[in-house]
């Protein structure tokens, strides 16, 4: 019997039209075009800037583009677009127009659901985190005073019900995506709203009470079970990119991180679903976030047309053997970090045309040919139990928060040893939340620390200079290690820098 192919969507970037606060921050007329026009080629064979097909340098607010744009899409079989959907709180949005304009033309017939960016936007010097635009023009506009452009805020009932009858107008249209007869709606950061299973809760209340059936929430890579959600989603490019950065399977070219393609594709493939949870998957059709980043940037690269065919083949099927109603491509217009489905110059309309051919393929296999996925993903290696990996993760850092309060009460936690094993100057690898602790920390006990190593620069904020691992590290006494298996980054570190490397449980330890 043959396959009914899982519907194939794809994420929906809104960046393309002209906003008061773009110019604002960015410089007059800034859009994610100006990024991808100034791009340029950073190491050889690097294929920079990246022109759409025609010079077709798009405004999304032109009724015309968005109705071209529904014909191309649906002529090479995607099914529907996932609107990044930009909502800061107290009604405050960004790049709502394209959704807004969709949900007014109402003969253009597209099917469409939102994924809520739910981060801060800020600029990279920002001691909090979020979503940085585009580094490379943070000095075109107003600078401000903390780096916060749009701080996210959640709020209480009132605001999570402000939230959600903006959105109810969506949730009703017939085009809008359902499963089960309920509006899909995906959130992006789940783990960072502490009021989610309230806010859930409550949305769940008015869905019924507006006469709807229900909501499908969709929570990208998260493990909390608790939070109410129906699945989760698999999110790509980030999930396997960071997984091979933490295997050390990538090279640096004039300062870009680079991945081969066929790796990180393999990868996700071979990723499994954590149990207990349905869950979608995503693959990304490229990646290249040098027209925003500059030689801080990343790249997959040795991308091909045949590479993606083949791999987005397997990851239908892979959707088909869990028995998902769809899978999610990144993406459909996300040109300025090499993410899209689109016609461009060099290829023209190959990458949309291998979405055709997978979905043929998939709907002409058999069962027992879909089941075969399962022979792809041992082929392609012993890859972790990323629940496991996290379920780690997640006790080494509860023992290191442990100890840390436990000896709070002392007037110093670091120092004395430190200063006793003539320790005057160190770095701290691993610069998230437990890194930026551990600098206020020693910058209290006295201790002088020089800079930060972290893989992540680009989502770093804080007022101190932040290395990658692989970069010429200055010298200093001491690497204090805040990322969980500080083993691992030790063996890579001895090969860079001279000096004594500990891991924050190790000094806790000896403090105890």
């Amino acid at each position: 019997m043959k396959m009914d192919c899982p519907k194939v969507y794809t994420i929906y970037l809104p960046q393309f039209y002209r906003t008061a606060h773009n110019d604002e921050w960015w410089g007059d007329g800034f859009t994610d075009w100006v990024a991808v026009k100034q791009a340029t080629s950073m190491f050889e064979g690097h294929r920079q800037p990246r022109v759409p097909k025609g010079g077709d340098y798009y405004n999304l607010l032109d009724r015309k583009v968005m109705e071209n744009q529904i014909v191309t899409a649906k002529k090479y079989g995607i099914d529907g677009f996932v609107f990044y959907h930009y909502y800061f709180g107290n009604s405050r949005m960004e790049l709502e127009k394209p959704a807004e304009n969709l949900l007014k033309w109402k003969n253009l017939h597209i099917p469409f659901c939102f994924s809520w960016a739910n981060q801060s936007w800020i600029r990279t010097w920002s001691k909090i985190a979020g979503n940085i635009w585009g580094d490379k023009f943070e000095e075109a506009g107003d600078t401000g005073d903390n780096g916060v452009l749009v701080e996210q805020i959640y709020g209480d009932q009132e605001e999570w019900e402000r939230h959600f009858e903006y959105l109810l107008p969506f949730f009703k249209d017939s085009r809008y995506i359902r499963i089960n007869g309920c509006p899909v709606f995906i959130i992006y950061s789940p783990d960072s709203i502490g009021c989610i299973r309230q806010m859930i809760d409550c949305w769940r209340k008015l869905a019924k009470t507006y006469g709807l059936k229900g909501l499908y929430l969709i929570g990208y890579n998260t493990y909390n079970n608790d939070s109410g959600f129906d699945a989760l989603m698999m999110h790509e490019p980030g999930f396997s990119i960071r997984k091979l950065n933490k295997q050390l399977k990538i090279t640096v070219q004039n300062g870009v991180r680079c991945i081969d393609y066929d790796e990180f594709w393999k990868n996700t493939i071979a990723t499994m679903p954590p149990k207990g949870i349905k869950t979608y998957f995503t693959g990304a059709c490229g990646y290249d976030n040098t027209p925003r980043r500059g030689n801080r940037g990343e790249c997959l690269i040795n991308r091909t047309p045949e590479l993606f065919r083949r791999h987005l083949t397997e990851l239908l099927q892979k959707s088909e053997y869990f028995g998902n109603e769809f899978a999610v491509i990144n993406a459909w217009n996300e040109w300025g970090e090499g993410m899209y489905l689109e016609a461009d110059e060099d290829d023209g309309y190959a990458y949309l045309e291998t979405v055709k051919d997978a979905k043929k393929a998939v709907s002409e296999m058999n069962w027992e040919e879909v089941k075969g996925i399962m022979d792809i993903i041992k082929g392609y290696g012993d890859r972790e139990n990323e629940q496991e990996f996290l379920l780690g993760k997640f006790k080494y850092y509860y023992k290191v928060c442990s100890r840390w309060i436990d000896l709070m009460a002392k007037d110093t936690i670091f120092a004395d040893y430190l200063k006793e094993n003539g320790i005057n100057t160190v770095a701290i690898y691993g610069f998230a939340d437990l890194g930026h602790k551990l600098l206020y920390q020693l910058r209290k006990e006295g201790i002088s620390v020089k800079y930060a190593i972290d893989q992540y620069v680009g989502s770093v904020q804080g007022d101190i200079h932040v290395y990658r691992p692989e970069e010429e590290l200055p010298e200093v006494d001491a690497v204090i290690i805040t990322a969980y298996e500080p083993n691992e980054i030790k063996a890579v570190l001895h090969n860079c820098i001279n000096c004594k490397l500990y891991s924050i449980r190790e000094l806790l330890d000896v403090g105890m």
